[in-house]
């Protein structure tokens, strides 16, 4: 296996162990008993919540200072120091960009993923875990994970119950990627408990042992969330001596809230419909000089990963990835994006992302479009890509990507 191969087999493992097993082994909060895992959040919680949030959809946010999230009690952010915004020229440059033509206002953001008028000031959103089956996921990686290591080679036929088809842009001259972005389509595959189906942007930096990873994008995860909708979700995992830290969302340390209008484990507003109005949001990962990665929703910064818990990542990234993830435990594997069999298109009736854009460190902090001969499509079993190109100026380089998944003999190429 050449090295171009061997890193992207890094890091679909990686998505491997933050996707289908949700959280791993957490420094700091690891190898205390389940009970008083539970309890520790629990009171966390209770003594820093000032308002409660009900969305229509049923789901329950604590406004927590944001001075006392659980994030910031972990030992490695004893002296860190919350940053409040973005601030790099990198950012600014995105957000004066003709990538994202929604508006991009914190209440335009909540009302795409139904918060509507936010926290107080001087508190944040974190998404209630609801239900004793779920925290003990969240916690357990043991229990309802499997050890993976990290070198173990993923097989483009899929095999392990995570299927994936999307793109993938290696840096190139030792230049790093300091940014990821796409407006990404969402949509409502129908799902089974156990199984999940989704659309992420991934950065990932590293070689076997050491790599890091940061997902980002839209999920429905039935058993995990609680219903079938899709939501805003991320992930990340740093490997250290052939362990994996790492997690969903917030379940474990890693994640630094700082808007109050809108965090992980909400649900969009708006879903596309199969011949009918189509519906995206525009999301990107942006790395500051500080070494924390930035989500931004429709350009509004939500909050980063504290730059403690990673490596090499810190510095940047030497691999993106856009596409669409599927798992199931079982022999039928779920749908992706439209759920519709990929044929080519047309649009209205196939999930995609439009926008897909990137930026080296050397770019002045440009976002660019991909070169086509640098992107590699990599896709699995019944899953597939198409039409990856640049369009034009408002859809720039785009892809189609997605499939009707089924059992082993039915979701075949």
């Amino acid at each position: 296996m050449d090295y171009k191969s061997l890193t992207i087999s890094i890091a679909v493992t990686i998505a491997v162990a933050i996707l289908a097993n949700h959280v791993v082994s957490t420094r700091g909060f690891s190898g205390q008993k389940e009970t008083e895992q539970m309890a520790e959040v629990k009171t966390i919680n209770k003594h820093a919540t000032t308002k409660t949030i009900k969305t229509t959809f049923g789901d329950i946010f604590d406004c927590v200072d944001i001075h006392r999230q659980p994030t910031l009690l972990h030992p490695l952010l004893k002296n860190h120091k919350i940053e409040m915004r973005p601030g790099s020229a990198l950012h600014r440059n995105l957000k004066n960009s003709s990538f994202s033509t929604e508006s991009s206002s914190s209440t335009n953001v909540a009302k795409l993923v139904g918060l509507g008028k936010g926290c107080p000031k001087g508190t944040v959103p974190i998404r209630r875990t609801v239900g004793k089956e779920n925290m003990i996921r969240s916690f357990d990686y043991n229990k309802f994970g499997k050890n993976l290591s990290i070198d173990f080679p993923i097989k483009e036929s899929g095999g392990t119950g995570y299927d994936y088809a999307g793109i993938v842009l290696r840096s190139e001259s030792g230049k790093l990627i300091k940014g990821a972005a796409a407006n990404l389509i969402i949509y409502q595959p129908k799902v089974k408990d156990h199984q999940f189906s989704g659309a992420i942007i991934e950065v990932s930096n590293g070689m076997p042992g050491n790599a890091g990873a940061i997902h980002l994008g839209w999920m429905v995860d039935p058993l995990y969330f609680g219903d079938g909708q899709p939501r805003l979700f991320a992930a990340w995992a740093q490997a250290s001596n052939g362990k994996i830290s790492g997690c969903y969302n917030m379940d474990c340390p890693g994640f630094v809230q700082v808007n109050r209008y809108a965090t992980f484990g909400s649900t969009f507003s708006r879903v596309s419909v199969i011949e009918g109005p189509q519906y995206g949001t525009h999301m990107s990962l942006t790395v500051e000089p500080s070494g924390n990665w930035w989500v931004n929703i429709q350009n509004v910064g939500i909050g980063y990963f504290a730059n403690e818990f990673f490596t090499g990542l810190r510095a940047g990234a030497d691999l993106t990835l856009w596409g669409g993830t599927v798992y199931s435990p079982f022999p039928s594997s779920p749908p992706m994006g439209s759920g519709l069999k990929y044929n080519g298109g047309p649009f209205r009736r196939t999930c995609y992302m439009i926008q897909v854009g990137y930026v080296n460190q050397d770019d002045g902090h440009r976002y660019s479009d991909p070169n086509p001969s640098s992107v590699q499509v990599k896709e699995s079993r019944c899953y597939l890509v198409g039409k990856n190109r640049y369009v034009d100026d408002k859809w720039r380089y785009t892809f189609f990507f997605g499939g009707e998944g089924g059992d082993f003999h039915s979701c075949r190429y």
